[in-house]
């Protein structure tokens, strides 16, 4: 009987070990906080073979606005448990801006998506500190992304521990000719806080004779969130200052052990 207790004791902690252990394996935490901010630089590359093609392609007319942006700006506003809200700004190359609201859940994925009044947000945050395997979120379309690896990359804040998705897939369309698209996408989020810092949209659409090649790039150039301390004028006086007492120290010492060594000498 007593055997019979501590197996079933010894039982019920395993399991509720293993339910803690999962728990903890699928949470998710917000790893920004409200003022932080991050800005992307974004470029577009196209080209074509094809005389009768233009730019943007008809599957992708999302392109285009994209191709008039310099950067974009996000700047948290709100958090609410694991849901994050923020304001990003597009700014055209013609020098004006647009800024609408958006928000992003990161345990579930679920946000806002883009319209004329709201701002697409599912994977530009994901939780911290994820491992290779852990997947971006916990439900939805993107439960089913892992992180491929965690590799060191470097960014205007210095070298950045960074967890890396590749996603690449190829369709082929056969209809009064034959089409294969094929896309490779490569997200780079901070390790520590979870924020997109790069993002490289890569695509080859093949049609019959016809190659067109277009890309989207995105890379963090500016952020709040780490800083690199410059050496003010301050700073630098008070190094000045020590190292002129550590100097000033020495040559005393010095001075007083060559007095000591000259009158040992004399006795």
């Amino acid at each position: 009987m007593k055997s019979k207790i501590i197996l079933l004791t010894s039982l019920s902690i395993f399991l509720l070990s293993a339910t803690i252990l999962a728990t903890l394996a699928q949470a998710r935490t917000v790893g920004v906080n409200i003022s932080d901010s991050f800005t992307h630089e974004v470029s577009v590359e196209w080209s074509t073979n094809d005389t009768g093609t233009t730019f943007p392609p008809t599957y992708a007319p999302w392109l285009e606005p994209f191709n008039q942006t310099e950067w974009m700006q996000c700047t948290i506003s709100g958090i609410t448990g694991t849901n994050v809200s923020a304001q990003l700004t597009q700014h055209f190359k013609n020098g004006t801006d647009l800024t609408r609201p958006g928000w992003l859940d990161i345990d579930t994925g679920e946000g806002s998506n883009e319209t004329t009044t709201t701002a697409d947000m599912p994977m530009l945050l994901i939780s911290p500190n994820l491992e290779t395997n852990d997947t971006l979120y916990t439900t939805g379309d993107f439960a089913s992304f892992r992180i491929n690896e965690t590799i060191t990359r470097y960014y205007p804040g210095g070298p950045r521990d960074t967890n890396h998705l590749n996603l690449t897939y190829e369709v082929v369309y056969v209809n009064g000719g034959t089409m294969t698209l094929r896309q490779t996408s490569n997200y780079y989020w901070d390790k520590t806080t979870g924020v997109l810092v790069e993002m490289s949209m890569q695509v080859t659409n093949q049609t019959n004779q016809y190659l067109t090649t277009w890309a989207l790039f995105t890379n963090i150039t500016d952020s709040n969130i780490w800083t690199i301390p410059e050496h003010t004028p301050l700073t630098i006086l008070a190094t000045l200052l020590a190292l002129t007492t550590i100097t000033a120290t020495l040559a005393i010492t010095h001075k007083k052990l060559k007095q000591k060594q000259h009158t040992t000498q004399i006795y």
